[in-house]
């Protein structure tokens, strides 16, 4: 299976990395990655978040940690097969998973207002040991397509829903928890019960290739995401709801050519890499790489609230249209990996490392 990723792990002390700068404006409609930890990029012991500029200081999970919806600022709710939340009407608030109309059978996520189907145990369509290809039916293959099972789940209109889709890697990828270290799931395990840990991804819609074979999918073991060819048969979490990307989102700053404002998720991003400038048409070519402690002290020093971004707030962007770039953001830039402020929760010294995100054009 032929792989690319543009979500991964780098070495913390590997200067092979752009800077990218962000900064928060508002409430995001966006989930936070679930990093609640920070390190010293040099040593990798374990240190207090306040002035790092990592993940851990930033976030839902600092704001509003309450985990009583959900982990390190994730908020979630249980949806009965009736289509109503806990705590509505027949939808008991501690409902039981089940197929009875007043059991749980779907987690709406609060802040993306995404709906998500969940898996089963009962052998059926929905069962964690089911696989999708993406679509087209291999004759003679004990898997289905994925189209079947959308058609299905919208026919039964699962949680009183008739709009069962494919997600995108970017609704997809604000389910991942990265504060969970590998090889546990890498997802909120309280309100998506049955999910499958293994080597095998979930299929999302966002193409790779030109000709739509290749896809990109996103594996919670990991937590990272690659392309694959989609005639080969992986897992499937169907979603209901309003799509979150639209290239129509980023819009320049009316005072400032230079800044990208993304009016779905409150963030504004520096057009170009660090190092670079916006000339109307392009990104100029002389941006340079950066060790993470040099790309944190570059964010520390351009004031105004810049930061890097969390390694959710760079995938928040993934567009990938086909053989196009990975970003609408950096659209004008289209190759090279750029440091998130998100570590890797198994340390970040000579044995870990910290989240890029890498831009390519396939």
């Amino acid at each position: 299976m032929r792989t690319l990723p543009c979500a991964l792990l780098a070495k913390a002390g590997a200067a092979c990395a752009f800077a990218l700068l962000t900064a928060a404006h508002g409430k995001p409609l966006l989930n936070d990655s679930g990093s609640t930890v920070c390190f010293d990029p040099a040593s990798g012991a374990a240190i207090a978040c306040l002035g790092t500029g990592q993940d851990g200081e930033f976030g839902r999970d600092v704001t509003s940690p309450e985990p009583k919806d959900g982990e390190a600022g994730f908020r979630f709710a249980k949806v009965c097969n009736n289509g109503l939340q806990g705590g509505v009407g027949s939808c008991p608030k501690k409902a039981g998973f089940g197929p009875a109309p007043e059991q749980w059978a779907c987690t709406r996520d609060k802040n993306t207002g995404l709906l998500w189907q969940l898996n089963t145990t009962d052998g059926g369509q929905r069962d964690i040991n089911t696989l999708y290809f993406f679509n087209g039916q291999i004759p003679g293959s004990i898997h289905d397509d994925a189209v079947n099972f959308i058609a299905a789940m919208n026919d039964q209109q699962l949680c009183h829903a008739a709009d069962w889709r494919m997600p995108s890697l970017h609704e997809l990828g604000t389910l991942a928890h990265y504060g969970i270290q590998s090889p546990a799931l890498r997802m909120d395990p309280t309100f998506f019960p049955n999910t499958p840990l293994d080597a095998i991804p979930f299929w999302t819609t966002t193409t790779f290739s030109a000709d739509g074979t290749y896809r990109w999918f996103l594996s919670f073991g990991s937590g990272g995401d690659s392309a694959g060819d989609a005639r080969h048969a992986n897992h499937v979490r169907l979603v209901s709801g309003e799509p979150l990307l639209k290239p129509s989102r980023f819009h320049a700053r009316p005072d400032n050519d230079q800044i990208l404002v993304d009016h779905l998720t409150g963030l504004e991003w520096r057009r170009c890499r660090e190092g670079q400038s916006w000339d109307g048409i392009s990104c100029s070519f002389d941006a340079g790489t950066a060790t993470w402690a040099g790309a944190l002290a570059i964010a520390a020093a351009a004031g105004e609230g810049w930061r890097l971004p969390s390694i959710a707030e760079l995938v928040s962007t993934m567009f990938a249209p086909g053989r196009g770039p990975c970003s609408l953001v950096l659209s004008d830039f289209p190759y090279g990996p750029v440091w998130s402020n998100t570590p890797d929760v198994g340390g970040v010294g000579a044995s870990g490392g910290a989240w890029v995100f890498n831009i390519n054009s396939g």
